[in-house]
């Protein structure tokens, strides 16, 4: 008698707490460095007026910011070989272009961060380092979220409203992490500023707009509502923190440590923001089924 073989990746997939603590242990240290690195970007920024570490510091502070970042960097660039391997190895091959993408983001990030690269290019590489930290919270969150069991039957749901939530929810970590680049862009010199409040208008509008329809619509589901609303309380505190440090530099107000507390939580909670709408966009995928398949049913 015949047995059928079923394709690997259409297996259900079991939770793997291990592996999500893991996950989680390494955005935490992406987090650190991301607030390190923007710690010591607007330091120099404050004392030197550019935000690359292109010549030796030269304040107790530059020194230990840039002592503190390099370890953070060497934890995420140990953790997250040994987090790719596991999912190589463990994981449902949907996982295993995350694991794949991790490594390449940590290669690039370590190398846009080598001190005879920054020398070469400053803009150029700042800017790179800057983003793929940010980029790289994002894979190791999708990751996390992957790590978790399939959903059940009874928690797919429909949407029969124009637009679909299902094409909305691919705008909205795209146009996040275009503001990320706008924003690296701009602290480091290559672009102005104007680009980057646009967009983030743009971008406050579409989260608030599709993240209350999902909670309004959706209100006791248990992944897509708690997905919605974290996803528009960190854009809301990201956009204010910003326009905050924006008019006071335009007042030419705050004291330098004000103004350097407020920068670096902008630039934080906007990585934290660009992996919200990451794992928004992919809880809309997961429960809210196509609507030709549910005509199809």
């Amino acid at each position: 008698m015949r047995t059928e073989q079923k394709d690997p990746s259409s297996r259900t997939v079991q939770e793997n707490p291990s592996m999500r603590r893991c996950a989680v242990g390494l955005a935490v240290c992406v987090i650190a460095l991301i607030v390190l690195g923007a710690s010591l970007t607007s330091e120099l920024l404050i004392t030197r007026g550019s935000p690359t570490p292109a010549v030796s510091a030269s304040t107790p502070v530059e020194v230990t910011l840039i002592e503190m970042h390099t370890v953070a960097a060497w934890l995420v660039s140990v953790l997250t070989p040994v987090l790719a391997v596991w999912l190589l190895r463990d994981a449902p091959p949907r996982l295993h272009g995350l694991a794949y993408a991790a490594i390449a983001v940590v290669v690039g990030e370590g190398l846009s961060g080598l001190q005879s690269i920054l020398q070469s290019a400053p803009r150029a590489a700042g800017f790179l380092h800057a983003v793929l930290a940010q980029v790289l919270l994002s894979i190791v969150a999708a990751i996390a979220l992957g790590t978790s069991a399939d959903p059940s039957p009874d928690q797919f749901v429909e949407d029969f409203k124009q637009p679909p939530l299902r094409s909305l929810g691919v705008f909205v970590p795209s146009l996040a992490f275009l503001q990320v680049l706008l924003g690296a862009a701009y602290r480091h010199g290559i672009t102005g500023v104007m680009m980057h409040l646009l967009n983030a208008m743009v971008v406050t509008i579409l989260v608030f707009v599709v993240g209350m329809r999902v909670i309004q619509e959706f209100s006791s589901h248990p992944s897509l509502q708690p997905a919605a609303l974290t996803l528009v309380i960190v854009t809301g505190v990201q956009v204010a923190l910003g326009f905050i440090t924006f008019i006071l530099l335009l007042m030419n107000a705050g004291s330098p440590a004000a103004l350097l507390i407020l920068s670096v939580a902008h630039v934080s909670t906007g990585a934290v923001t660009l992996a919200a709408s990451v794992v928004f966009a992919i809880q809309i995928r997961r429960y809210i089924r196509p609507i030709a398949a549910v005509a199809g049913s």
